[in-house]
């Protein structure tokens, strides 16, 4: 099975039913979808030019860069979860990363994968680590 960044952005217009690639949801949790559109994105904006992203791992960011792109993942929160208000979501979450619930994020994310895709696949499309504390990234190691 192959798989493309633009054959797996997540993003999904809801109010408008415009779907941004073919799988819509990977979950049925907001915040879970946000995270991986954001690393999906992450991985399309990618400014480096490689024939495969096999050997490269030029997109993968930090904790503190995810941290510090905080205001991107929610406003892809915001645009798949258009029906509820940010006031409305408790004040943490997806809105507010920190380490722990990052890594949970991150768990549900490739649980999700895992039982939709399989093992095999897993390892293209999960949100993958890379080096050791305290220099760990992330990112997604599929070609582009």
């Amino acid at each position: 099975m192959s798989f493309s960044v633009n054959a797996l952005l997540v993003f999904c217009d809801r109010n408008s039913g415009v779907s941004h690639g073919n799988i819509y949801v990977i979950t049925d949790e907001y915040g879970v979808e946000a995270l991986y559109a954001f690393f999906i994105m992450q991985k399309k904006n990618c400014s480096k030019c490689v024939e495969s992203c096999d050997n490269c791992n030029e997109c993968f960011i930090d904790i503190q860069s995810v941290f510090e792109k905080q205001a991107e993942i929610t406003d892809i929160y915001r645009k798949i979860c258009s029906a509820r208000p940010l006031n409305e979501i408790k004040n943490g979450g997806i809105i507010k990363l920190d380490n722990h619930n990052f890594m949970m994020y991150k768990s549900r994310i490739k649980e999700n994968l895992r039982d939709r895709y399989g093992l095999y696949a897993l390892k293209d499309l999960e949100i993958a680590s890379i080096g050791s504390r305290p220099n760990t990234r992330y990112g997604i190691r599929m070609d582009k």
